[in-house]
């Protein structure tokens, strides 16, 4: 990611505002991140798995299982 911030001009008290909100964006990105990674590995392959046996079973005219 790259990003720039431009303080030139601003007062002390609005640089430090700027630069909190754009740590904080940061953060927040890097936090939903990690969010995605920590999927279950096991439980993602259990979903993958029933949405593939519901979408065969769809295909060959059987109820969808549950």
């Amino acid at each position: 990611m790259v990003a720039q911030v431009r303080l030139s001009g601003m007062s002390l008290s609005n640089a430090r505002e700027t630069v909190l909100r754009f740590l904080n964006e940061i953060t927040t990105q890097r936090n939903a991140a990690v969010r995605t990674l920590q999927i279950d590995p096991l439980d993602q392959l259990r979903n993958n798995d029933v949405a593939a046996r519901a979408s065969a079973a769809d295909r060959w005219g059987q109820p969808s299982l549950p």
